[in-house]
C-alpha cells in the first residue's frame, strides 16, 4: 500500500511530512464557475507572525515520491488560536475577484472580452473559444471582473476555471477521458439529493420597437423581435 504524502510551501518555507508536523489537515475545494479555496490547519508551533495576507502558497500531494502540485494561490486569512493555527485562501481567481474594470467593447466575442478582463489583472489564458459576439458590451466596475467573466460564461453556456496555473478556462466542456471509479477503492461514501425545479418556464419578450429604429439605437443581441415561451 502507497504513503500519502504532500508538501506544503508558503513564501520561502517548505512543509513536509517526516521534516516537520506542523500540517494538521489540508482541505482544498475545486469547483467550476466558483473560485477555488484552500484551508489549513497548522500546529502552534508555526510562528503566526510569518504568515501574511497575500503570501504565496502551493499545495502538492501524493503517495511516496509521486508529488503533484494541485494548487497555487495565495493566503486571504490568517486565524490563530490557543492550539492552532488556520490558514485559508483562494488561487489566481483572487486578482478576478480584486479588480473592477470600466470598459466598453464593441463587435467583440464573449471570448475576447473574458480573455482582454483577464489580462488586465495579470492572468493569461489557458484555452479560450470566442462564444457570443456583442454588437456593444459594457463592463463597468458596480462587478468584480470575475462577475463578469462569470456572466459570460453562463450567457455561453460555457465552463470558466483557472487551472493548477492559474491560467484562464473559458469554453464548452468537451468529454475527453471517461474515469470509472469503485466503491471502497475510490469512493469511500456517497449522497443522492433531489430537488424540485423552481420554474417550469419563461416567457421572453424582446425590448420596445423603439430600440430598434433610429439614430441612437443600440442593439443588445438581435435586431429581430424575441418572443417565446
Amino acid at each position: 500500500m502507497f504513503k500519502p504524502n504532500y508538501k506544503v510551501k508558503i513564501g520561502e518555507t517548505s512543509y513536509e511530512p517526516g521534516q516537520s508536523n506542523e500540517i494538521i489537515s489540508i482541505d482544498t475545494d475545486f469547483e467550476i464557475n466558483s473560485p477555488c479555496t484552500f484551508d489549513i490547519i497548522l500546529a502552534n508551533g508555526v510562528n503566526p507572525a510569518k504568515l501574511k495576507r497575500g503570501d504565496d502558497i502551493s499545495i502538492s500531494l501524493g503517495y511516496e515520491n509521486n508529488l503533484k502540485e494541485i494548487f497555487r494561490g495565495i493566503i486571504d486569512t490568517v486565524e490563530p488560536d490557543i492550539s492552532t493555527i488556520r490558514i485559508s485562501g483562494l488561487n489566481g481567481t483572487s486578482k478576478l475577484l480584486s479588480n473592477r474594470v470600466n470598459q466598453l467593447y464593441e463587435k467583440q466575442s464573449a471570448g475576447k472580452i473574458a480573455e482582454d478582463l483577464a489580462s488586465k489583472c495579470g492572468v493569461s489564458k489557458d484555452a479560450i473559444e470566442e462564444g457570443i459576439t456583442f454588437p456593444m458590451y459594457v463592463v463597468d466596475n458596480t462587478k468584480t471582473v470575475y462577475e463578469h467573466i462569470l456572466k459570460l460564461s453562463e450567457m455561453c453556456g460555457f465552463d470558466f476555471y483557472l487551472t493548477t496555473e492559474n491560467k484562464l478556462v473559458f469554453r464548452k466542456y468537451v468529454k475527453k477521458t471517461t474515469h470509472t471509479y469503485s466503491y471502497g477503492k475510490n469512493i469511500i461514501s456517497h449522497k443522492i439529493t433531489q430537488t424540485a425545479p423552481q420554474h417550469d418556464s419563461v416567457d421572453v419578450y424582446g425590448e420596445s420597437s423603439s430600440s430598434f429604429k433610429g439614430s441612437e439605437t443600440s442593439h443588445w443581441l438581435t435586431k429581430k423581435n424575441v418572443a417565446g415561451k
